[in-house]
């Protein structure tokens, strides 16, 4: 085969071998377990907004709604992921069942690698052991598939629909409901992230172009059933409220200066490498990204991740805000064009000698990368749940905290729930949702409008923990000064339980 054939898809699609998905699963699952193990643990605070979307299930589990009835920025399908955990822990315990739901996340970020090396399975095991390992140790999907994320289920989602579509076509076309069925997935992802909406298109866009009209019709309407699946209910029950949240206040979000430089370098997962001349290594990284990119998009399933990939990139560099954990937003389709890529080498080295010498490489390759970047990569995080629970076993009212795992690993949302208190699932999330006359463009500690909503709101507690803005990361220096002057209860290491008190009173 010459050095311009194209890599043609297999007329068959043979199975996963047995060795091939315990390999890359139990990989990928060990990744995302020892950095919460050798960190903070299982119930540590294991980041922010998995908490938050694990809270506003509780609060669904008990018959309040989002939008409706507390705030939330996305689209309901997290809580809905989330609602059985939630149930379970009204009865056994929400610690407890936040903790399972994190090792099930885990678990989806395994089947996430498994779906790679499933799509890549026609050509080849190299290609699929080296797109499913890639995924297992790439530190972006890692990241975000660690705790209750929206990135995990929405991955998930993006690879389940790239299977279906990409799978291998001989004489005839995929029947209809096999594009009817991406489209759904698609649909679930834009139900829980609003991005899946811009991939979504994407995805619509390709069929169209790959596989004709009657297949982008079909995930077209696939889509909207699975979006419309997911909201609709909720949209009902609060229109309004529900389009400013999802759609208005993402939109209106705080433009931050993050270098373009800084983006790239988190999208190809190296946030976590720091050698010296750094931008010559993000540079090399990025010319073997446009060299797989070239690989790939010479095989169906590699246009297809291509197209992903590219779409990814875009929203990614332009989005007004930025946090490390959007780079996982190509984690799925950079670990098909890995694989798509390796699997072109391998039709253009047909001697043995040379198909070996480049599965070593690959190997090498991912093995650096590990050693590289996950040594580095420790969720520390240690919160004294237990210790701080004993201290708020008996407060009569409600507890209120800026950090919704704050609550859970005391063993208080229930017990809040049940007393009817406000549930606060994203208190730092109000400050994109304030209106009118709030300047969005700044940041919390500058805006005085939040400060109040956040000053009101742990009045409202007849005890309050402050553990997300600890070090005054979102509180004024004025706001400080008042937290500072409430009694304290109880201190258990940096965290204090300190006793509200109303407006107006105080020492200073």
């Amino acid at each position: 085969m010459g050095m311009t054939a194209a890599l043609l898809p297999a007329p068959t699609r043979p199975a996963l071998n047995a060795w091939l998905v315990a390999v890359v699963a139990t990989t990928a699952f060990a990744t995302r377990l020892v950095p919460v193990l050798r960190g903070h643990g299982l119930e540590g605070l294991s980041g922010y907004d998995g908490p938050v979307y694990y809270t506003a299930a509780a609060g669904l589990a008990n018959g309040l709604l989002p939008y409706r009835d507390f705030l939330l920025l996305h689209p309901p399908g997290i809580v809905l992921a989330l609602l059985p955990f939630a149930a379970v822990g009204r009865i056994v315990g929400h610690s407890e069942a936040l903790t399972a739901a994190g090792v099930f996340w885990m678990a989806l970020g395994a089947v996430n690698a498994v779906l790679v090396s499933r799509i890549l399975r026609p050509y080849g095991r190299v290609a699929a052991l080296a797109g499913g390992l890639f995924y297992a140790v790439f530190l972006p999907a890692i990241r975000v598939e660690e705790s209750t994320t929206l990135e995990t289920v929405t991955s998930l989602c993006l690879l389940g629909a790239m299977l279906l579509v990409s799978r291998p076509m001989t004489n005839r076309m995929l029947p209809t409901r096999v594009f009817v069925l991406a489209g759904v997935l698609l649909g679930l992802s834009a139900g829980v992230k609003i991005w899946g909406v811009v991939i979504g298109v994407a995805v619509v866009v390709w069929c169209f172009a790959a596989a004709g009209r009657r297949a982008g019709i079909a995930t077209l309407l696939g889509s909207a059933l699975g979006v419309t699946a997911v909201c609709l209910p909720f949209f009902l029950s609060a229109p309004s409220a529900m389009w400013r949240m999802v759609v208005e206040d993402q939109v209106g979000r705080r433009r931050v200066g993050v270098p373009w430089e800084v983006r790239l370098r988190d999208m190809v997962g190296l946030s976590e490498i720091h050698v010296r001349h750094d931008l010559t290594v993000l540079v090399l990284v990025l010319v073997a990204v446009a060299v797989g990119f070239a690989l790939a998009a010479l095989s169906r399933t590699g246009r297809l991740a291509a197209t992903v990939f590219l779409t990814s990139w875009v929203l990614l560099v332009t989005s007004p805000s930025w946090s490390v954990d959007y780079a996982s937003l190509a984690a799925p389709p950079l670990a098909v064009i890995v694989g798509a890529a390796a699997a072109q080498l391998l039709i253009w080295f047909r001697w043995r000698v040379t198909q070996v010498l480049v599965a070593v490489g690959l190997a090498a390759g991912l093995v650096l990368y590990a050693t590289m970047s996950l040594p580095n990569w420790v969720v520390d995080e240690p919160f004294p749940g237990r210790e701080l629970g004993r201290v708020l076993a008996d407060t009569p009212g409600c507890v209120t905290s800026d950090h919704p795992a704050a609550l859970i690993q005391t063993r208080v949302l229930q017990r809040n729930l049940d007393r009817g208190c406000v549930l606060m699932a994203d208190l730092g999330g109000y400050s994109y949702d304030l209106r009118p006359g709030a300047d969005l463009q700044v940041g919390r500690a500058r805006n005085p409008q939040w400060q109040a909503f956040a000053l009101d709101y742990l009045r409202g507690g007849d005890q309050t923990m402050i553990v997300r803005f600890l070090n005054a990361s979102g509180y004024s220096p004025q706001t400080v000064s008042i937290i500072d002057d409430w009694p304290t209860t109880a201190r258990h290491g940096e965290y204090t339980v300190r006793q509200p008190e109303p407006a107006g009173t105080g020492r200073r």
